[in-house]
């Protein structure tokens, strides 16, 4: 009886206004930053692109040999985009 999960505290509270103004995108080796750059250039204006979520791979890193992703990264920061990496590694 409840092997992952404790039992819920209250009622299910269903929230209907979350921001649908995200993209994620799940990051295989050899991808072309370009892509990414491209997405955000074309999604940044002022309703646009809000949150961009990479899901890496591997050890959970960014590949630092791409320095290109790192200014494509930066640059959507600076344009006001959430920027948020995910894994599913536990440690990396």
């Amino acid at each position: 009886e409840n092997l992952l999960f404790p039992p819920p505290r209250g009622t299910l509270k269903v929230h209907s206004k979350m921001e649908t103004r995200l993209l994620t995108i799940r990051l295989v080796p050899g991808f072309d930053d370009s892509v990414i750059q491209h997405l955000i250039e074309c999604h940044s204006d002022r309703n646009g692109l809000k949150t961009l979520v990479l899901q890496l791979y591997g050890t959970g890193n960014v590949p630092n040999v791409k320095s290109g992703l790192v200014q494509v990264l930066s640059d959507a920061v600076e344009k006001g985009i959430l920027v948020i990496a995910s894994t599913k590694c536990f440690t990396g």
